[in-house]
């Protein structure tokens, strides 16, 4: 780029320094801010304080030339990136500095930057389709999210820290069990600090409201909170489904939170390079949901550290009773329901199995276990594709709970496998059941966006009671597993039922 060019010593020199002191670049962006946010500006006000900070030149041209403008050529020349950036862009590129630099050069800094250029860009994606006049506006909006925990890295970085990394709906509840003011309050007086307008300091303190707000602006900066938090300790899964609910008030569809989350890792890597700050790797939706479940545990523990710090910190009793009952239910739901079928999961059927086992052998009653599992379904997502397979999976799901009684179990058990629990059934009772299932699944037409599909399911039944039954999990499990491959090599849809254990 031509400012390189022109005095690349100089400019390495003001990087160098700008690292060392924290904030010889920033002091130049201060500068161009004070001037961007006069009324009467204009961008021919700003190109000799741009030219005067080698540093800040260097940024404005790479800001220029990056994928969030797709410019048909290269920018080489100052005055040509200021005048395409426009007031507004150079405001927020001097913003995105003083923001970046609010947080300490530390080991542990990219979880605190990449929150919050997470946020900006999301903003700006969720405003160029939904309200492109607001492109810019949303964009500092973003950027101001999370300021009240950047700016909370200054005093201590390992409490900054460890909210930034807490899943981004439980960051409140963490900051008021940290006896901290929430960080969408501070966020927006720093704003206001910044002689923000007033609509978009508003849509900073609103941005974790539980309803919608009120006004444009706001509502963009309150999705642009749901479509970053997908990429953020929780559930990926569950996250991206309140993304796209939210995004369905601005009339955007579920195509429109494909595309924002498909360039949204790369774009924050991006940002980092331009602000000259590590953001740490950025990992796509479809990795974080191949570790959906580590994601999901590590956010079941950091809940119950937040529930507990609530419970030494806050005074008012009735308040903390509601909200630790709130906080159960939730972790609950998540940590005992499969998110793709809404039907229990294996840690619900592992403690079931255990009980109803203990009950068998204490009142001599037997207990039957199936594991099911759909015919050829490979093919399903090989010719329909993933998003139509998780449709007829969730829809088998629905109709074995149909089939089976309240006092029985049906719970997902990965990929196209179920396993259904049969408390006090007879071997008997429990193979007509399993037949009925089949004929249930076998007449099913599932209504997809590819059309009707039909799938086909084997089974097969393991059977234990007697005085020692509850030592059987592990052989009720491996005997199952051998009748089903004997119905599966007989040919598929169908049960079959093992000799009782």
């Amino acid at each position: 780029m031509q400012a390189a060019k022109e005095n690349p010593t100089s400019a390495r020199s003001s990087r160098s320094k700008g690292q060392a002191t924290g904030n010889l670049t920033s002091a130049g962006a201060v500068r161009v801010l004070q001037v961007a946010l006069q009324d009467d500006c204009s961008p021919q006000d700003l190109i000799s304080l741009v030219r005067g900070d080698p540093g800040f030149a260097l940024r404005t041209l790479n800001w220029a030339n990056s994928s969030a403008f797709r410019r048909p050529r290269p920018v080489t020349d100052i005055s040509q990136a200021v005048s395409l950036l426009g007031v507004r862009g150079l405001r927020n590129l001097a913003l995105g500095v003083v923001v970046t630099d609010m947080v300490p050069r530390h080991a542990d800094d990219h979880h605190l930057l990449a929150v919050g250029l997470r946020r900006a860009l999301a903003a700006q994606a969720v405003a160029k389709r939904a309200t492109p006049d607001l492109v810019d506006t949303a964009f500092t909006a973003g950027l101001f999210l999370e300021t009240g925990i950047m700016a909370m890295a200054g005093e201590d970085m390992g409490r900054a820290v460890a909210v930034a990394t807490s899943p981004a709906g439980h960051r409140t509840l963490r900051e008021r069990a940290l006896g901290l003011a929430p960080h969408p309050q501070v966020g927006a007086r720093l704003a206001e600090t910044h002689r923000l307008p007033a609509d978009l300091v508003t849509a900073i303190r609103q941005h974790h409201d539980l309803t919608p707000p009120e006004g444009r602006l706001a509502r963009v900066a309150w999705a642009a909170e749901k479509v970053a938090s997908i990429f953020e300790a929780g559930d990926p899964r569950g996250a991206k489904v309140e993304a796209g609910a939210a995004l369905q008030t601005l009339d955007l569809t579920g195509p429109d939170l494909d595309a924002i989350v498909l360039t949204l890792p790369e774009a924050v890597i991006e940002a980092g390079q331009i602000f000259e700050r590590n953001v740490g790797p950025q990992p796509s939706l479809e990795a974080l949901l191949l570790d959906a479940n580590l994601h999901l545990a590590n956010a079941n523990l950091q809940y119950e550290a937040v529930v507990q710090a609530l419970e030494r910190t806050l005074a008012e009793k009735e308040v903390l009773a509601r909200q630790l009952q709130e906080a159960n239910a939730r972790l609950t739901a998540m940590a005992e329901t499969d998110t793709l079928t809404g039907l229990p999961n294996r840690r619900v059927l592992t403690v079931t199995l255990a009980r109803e086992l203990a009950r068998a052998q204490r009142t001599g009653q037997g207990l039957a276990l199936a594991i099911v599992d759909l015919d050829h379904f490979k093919r399903v997502n090989d010719t329909y594709g993933h998003a139509v397979g998780d449709v007829v999976l969730a829809a088998v799901g629905r109709a074995l709970t149909r089939v089976f009684r309240g006092s029985d179990l049906v719970t997902r058990y990965g990929g196209e496998e179920f396993v259904v629990l049969l408390p006090t059934a007879s071997r008997i009772d429990a193979s007509i059941a399993l037949e009925r299932a089949r004929e249930a699944i076998q007449d099913l037409a599932v209504e997809t966006p590819a059309g009707p599909i039909k799938v086909t399911m084997s089974a097969g039944v393991a059977y234990t009671s007697g005085p020692r039954c509850q030592d059987h999990a592990e052989l009720l499990f491996s005997t199952a597993d051998a009748a089903l491959y004997e119905a599966k090599d007989a040919g598929r849809n169908r049960v079959v039922s093992a000799q009782p254990i």
